[in-house]
Parts: structure tokens; C-alpha cells; sequence
């Protein structure tokens, strides 16, 4: 977990509660091993949500927005001010500059208008002995009657990050469990399988792949073209000088595979 330490007795029971509840669809759930995927969003009361919404005259294009924010208030314990949510409201409105300062006046009022209705529905986080209503009764209901209250938001965010990075919802989809700086994904699961992507600095261009003790390289041409792909035992890529479409591809075999194309430039 995030912010406490806790046993692994624990961890256990958090686990089968969070599968119980249908929060994470368990892929491998034996004794040694347990993992499996998690279901984006299953803890959080979208409906009650996207309702109260529409009775207060509020689009419901704001919902995932407002699940994200309420969400982060949660999981940093901390409560978000009617000041920062009128700005972050204000700015969700305002994609350009175009507007007056009567009309931005307007953005901030209406606001911290909706901050004073989700605060009086109890959707704004104050502390872990309020809890919070952006939740299903459900999963609530599951962290009370097992004491795990306190533990609330690390749970909320541990489901977040892997919600957030996984790609895909089915058992067959790759995974992702780890991103740098610059968004490029570097860990990824393919069932049993674990890959692990080495970018170029500051670049989103792959230079190595590693995967069950074997490191795998690209090479790249000026213009961004792989040029060599170990992991397709490809040696050699050659592009057309004009309309920068492969070629020619040398395998490490000695293959070599030509590819035309016809006046539409689609390949022949």
C-alpha cells in the first residue's frame, strides 16, 4: 500500500475482498501467486454521481472529470477547497481565452456553486471517518465491516495506478505497470511473459527490448525509420528514398523479403 505498512494477513483478506466485490477480476489465484485485473471504476458510484448531476443542471460530460478530482482527494487525504475546485471547474470550461471576465466570473461561481452541492452530498473528502459518497455502497460496505477504513484511500489508489496503466480488459490483453517520465510505457505483461522497453533519452523511440534473459535492439535512420528489429529477427530494413516505404527486409537467416507498390502507393 501507498501510505501504511500492513502485514500480509492482510493483504490477503484486502485481496479476496477486492475480488469478492468484483474490483479486480483475479487472473492467477493460487496460494503463491495471485494477480489479475482490475475492473476501472467498479468501486465508484457513477449513476448517483451522473444523477445529481443532471438535477442540478450540470452537463454530464463533467462525470469522469469529477470522478478523477473527488477521486484524487481521496487518495492524497485531502480535501479539496471550494477555491481550487471553482479554478479547476473554471478551467474544464474554458478550452480558449476568448472569454470576458463577467463570463469567467460566471465559471467560478457556478463552481463553487456545484462544490457546495457535492460537499452537502458528502462527496468532498474531509477525513477516513467520513466516507466519502463517490464510493458504491458495496465497497464501502466491505471496508467497514472488515476495518478497513483507515486504509481507504491507499486502496483506492492502488486500484487507480493499475487501472490507469493496464491496457486492455480481458485476460489475453497486454499490461502495463510502469511508465517514464515522458509516458512511454517500460513494463509490460503479456500473460506469463514480462517485456521491458528502454527508450532513447528523451524520445519515445524504442532502443531495446528485454524479455526472459535476452536483450533485443532497434536502430533507427535519420528520418525515425526502424531500421533493425532484433525481436522480429530482422536485420536490415531499407526504405524507398522517395516515399519512405519499406522495401527490403533482411532476416538474420539471410531472407530477404522485397515488397513493391502500385501507383496509389499501396503494396502490390
Amino acid at each position: 500500500m501507498k501510505e501504511k505498512e500492513i502485514s500480509d494477513e492482510k493483504s490477503q483478506l484486502i485481496w479476496k475482498l477486492l475480488v469478492d466485490s468484483e474490483c479486480i477480476r483475479p487472473e492467477c489465484n493460487n496460494e503463491h501467486l495471485k494477480y489479475g485485473k482490475v475492473s476501472p471504476l467498479e468501486w465508484i458510484d457513477q449513476e448517483s454521481l451522473r444523477s445529481l448531476l443532471q438535477t442540478s443542471g450540470y452537463p454530464t460530460t463533467l462525470l469522469k472529470k469529477l470522478v478523477y478530482l473527488l477521486q484524487d482527494g481521496v487518495t492524497k487525504r485531502t480535501s479539496i477547497t471550494i477555491d481550487l475546485f471553482g479554478k479547476t471547474f473554471q478551467e474544464w470550461l474554458q478550452c480558449t481565452d476568448c472569454y470576458t471576465q463577467t463570463e469567467c466570473d460566471i465559471h467560478l461561481e457556478l463552481g463553487a456553486k456545484l462544490w457546495n452541492i457535492l460537499s452537502s452530498n458528502n462527496y468532498i473528502y474531509h477525513s477516513e471517518k467520513n466516507l466519502c459518497a463517490l464510493f458504491n455502497q458495496r465497497f464501502l460496505s466491505v471496508i467497514q465491516q472488515n476495518g478497513l477504513t483507515s486504509l481507504l484511500p491507499d486502496i483506492v489508489h492502488v486500484l487507480n495506478c493499475h487501472a490507469d496503466n493496464q491496457i486492455g480488459n480481458s485476460s489475453c490483453d497486454v499490461r502495463s505497470y510502469d511508465t517514464d517520465p515522458n509516458g512511454n510505457h517500460k513494463l509490460f505483461y503479456v500473460g506469463m511473459d514480462r517485456l521491458q522497453f528502454n527508450y532513447q533519452t528523451n524520445s519515445n523511440q524504442v532502443n531495446s527490448i528485454q524479455s526472459q534473459g535476452h536483450t533485443h535492439r532497434f536502430e533507427y535512420d535519420t528520418l525515425g525509420n526502424v531500421t533493425k528489429a532484433e525481436h522480429k529477427q530482422i536485420e536490415k530494413i531499407v526504405y524507398d528514398e522517395i516515399s519512405n516505404r519499406a522495401v527490403k527486409f533482411v532476416l538474420k537467416n539471410g531472407t530477404q523479403v522485397h515488397l513493391a507498390y502500385d501507383s496509389m502507393n499501396e503494396r502490390v
